[in-house]
């Protein structure tokens, strides 16, 4: 996903505990296949006013993306085994840490056209079923990234996947 930029918007001081580091973020996230091309960034604002003056500003031209979001990109989901396995239990993990797995959400695939010409040539709307499976589990739909509107400011969000993934997961 090159040129993706993701930030989280938080005031001064109250950023949640689980939140890992700025250093961490880009260290975790630079390196890797799902991670290439994309930003990630931490803004702190020093009150709530300072952030009510950032969304009425010019950078905050945003369209609202209102409920609870999950935001991972998946790996390989043409394949049923790398959809389930993963993109879908490492996200569903990522979100019983926050004590979301009971919530309805949409999934936000941080994948921008979300295939590849080749693979769609060769299994022809394999991409589109596994999303559908990914949407019907959220409840709430999902959206690829390649689809959402250029600033996207979301209530709520638990990104990415971490150390969740089936073959690294030791932590339920």
């Amino acid at each position: 996903v090159t040129g993706l930029k993701i930030t989280g918007h938080f005031l001064a001081g109250e950023l949640p505990p689980k939140l890992i580091s700025r250093q961490e973020v880009e260290q975790i996230h630079s390196g890797t296949a799902t991670g290439a091309g994309m930003k990630f960034d931490i803004t702190e604002h020093k009150d709530i006013d300072d952030f009510y003056r950032w969304l009425k500003s010019p950078q905050g031209n945003y369209t609202h993306m209102p409920g609870q979001w999950a935001a991972f990109a998946p790996l390989w989901h043409f394949n049923p085994g790398h959809a389930l396995f993963d993109g879908l239990y490492p996200i569903f993990v990522s979100m019983m840490l926050w004590g979301l797995q009971d919530a309805q959400f949409t999934f936000y695939l941080l994948c921008g056209g979300c295939s590849e010409a080749i693979v769609e040539k060769q299994l022809p709307g394999s991409y589109a079923t596994r999303e559908k499976i990914y949407a019907k589990f959220a409840g709430l739909g999902s959206l690829r990234s390649g689809d959402a509107p250029p600033i996207g400011l979301m209530d709520d969000v638990v990104f990415g996947i971490g150390n969740n993934g089936q073959k690294t997961d030791h932590s339920v």
